[in-house]
């Protein structure tokens, strides 16, 4: 991880009698707004592969009336180069939506056949169906809805969120993120770009099904006593080093996650220990791999961690959906089934908890798919 509590929260922690009469100088502390936000937190719920908005979410019901028409037949070249000027369409043809659509709650909104939880709680979601991906390749797309820029190198969401407002906790990160696997837009979407080190996220590997803290146990051989001199003894050589030579960010971040860490070893511990929660919060969810993804997030949104990101579909099967219409329906009702309480689940346990009001929860892919078919099958993006 590479997220820090400034210089001084060692300190601060060996210390605790002077804390109080010391203000703080760490990069992670609450900020205030130049305006009044009605969020206060963000969970990101980041779907990998490339979720089709045509089976989820963004009903078409003129797709049913034109399915099997020639593309050419039906969109001018220039809408045509708008989804893919590099592309020849003249054998495409529309297909229509393999899933059916309901509308549901007060709102009416439309949602697919695949989401019997997240039906449920529509009027409590704002759904933006005016999103437009500049790149149709995966890596490039997810950089792109994270950062904004289709190269790397640029603050993520995260980040700048983190930078701006600091975080509530100072025992824990401003920026977790739960990842269930390695996905091709890589560190680029968690990492602080030209910002300081200090502001990319913690990140937390989830791909066993188990929340792997590492470098956050104390050894057996080592005292606490004899880990708080090593940790004031390498914070003065720190600081020596710092003196010497200005503008090292890369130290800084360095020396800002091992003071988290050692902050870290005894509330991470029970943040991430969901044997915690009632039998009744832990089915709610469901207790499987996503759900407990959700879960953590709630917990630690609950402790004052600034922005939490959830990966779902890092690897195995990701919703990244080629070939025919079987292929499809298959990848997309399976990973449906993998998230659709969870995500559900973590509305109503906010709701309950009077969180919602103040915790801005994003549901998001990199890009969706074109309504056509081609010759040979395949569903393109």
């Amino acid at each position: 991880g590479g997220i820090g509590l400034g210089s001084i929260a060692l300190a601060g922690l060996l210390a605790e009698e002077d804390a109080a009469a010391t203000p703080s100088r760490s990069p992670l502390e609450p900020k205030q707004p130049h305006v009044t936000p009605t969020a206060k937190n963000v969970i990101f719920l980041f779907m990998v592969g490339g979720v089709s908005h045509l089976e989820t979410f963004d009903h078409k019901p003129l797709l049913k009336k034109y399915a099997g028409k020639s593309a050419v037949d039906l969109f001018s070249k220039e809408e045509l180069d708008g989804l893919n000027p590099e592309k020849d369409y003249s054998k495409s043809k529309v297909v229509q939506p393999v899933f059916s659509f309901k509308q549901h709650g007060q709102c009416g909104m439309w949602v697919s056949e695949i989401f019997p939880h997240l039906s449920k709680v529509v009027d409590e979601i704002t759904m933006i169906n005016s999103m437009h991906a500049a790149s149709s390749i995966h890596s490039v797309g997810q950089i792109s809805m994270h950062t904004g820029y289709l190269r790397p190198g640029f603050p993520s969401l995260g980040a700048w969120v983190t930078y701006g407002l600091g975080s509530e906790n100072r025992n824990m990160p401003g920026f977790v993120a739960l990842r269930d696997g390695v996905s091709s837009g890589g560190p680029s979407m968690y990492r602080s770009g030209f910002l300081p080190g200090t502001y990319q996220a913690t990140v937390i590997d989830t791909s066993s099904g188990q929340f792997q803290l590492d470098h956050l146990r104390r050894p057996e051989y080592v005292s606490p006593k004899q880990q708080r001199q090593q940790l004031e003894l390498m914070t003065r050589l720190n600081a020596l080093h710092r003196e010497k030579h200005a503008s090292q960010g890369e130290l800084d971040a360095r020396i800002d996650s091992f003071e988290t860490a050692f902050r870290m070893q005894g509330e991470a511990q029970e943040l991430f220990d969901l044997r915690r929660e009632p039998k009744s919060v832990r089915k709610l969810y469901g207790d499987t791999p996503f759900g407990n993804q959700c879960l953590t997030a709630r917990r630690l949104v609950e402790s004052g961690v600034r922005f939490v990101e959830i990966f779902n579909g890092s690897q195995g099967r990701r919703w990244d959906a080629h070939g025919n219409r079987g292929g499809l329906i298959k990848n997309h009702r399976t990973n449906a089934a993998k998230t659709d309480q969870g995500i559900a689940a973590l509305i109503t346990d906010l709701k309950s908890r009077g969180l919602l009001d103040e915790t801005l929860v994003v549901w998001a892919t990199e890009f969706g798919r074109t309504p056509f078919e081609e010759a040979f099958r395949e569903l393109t993006r």
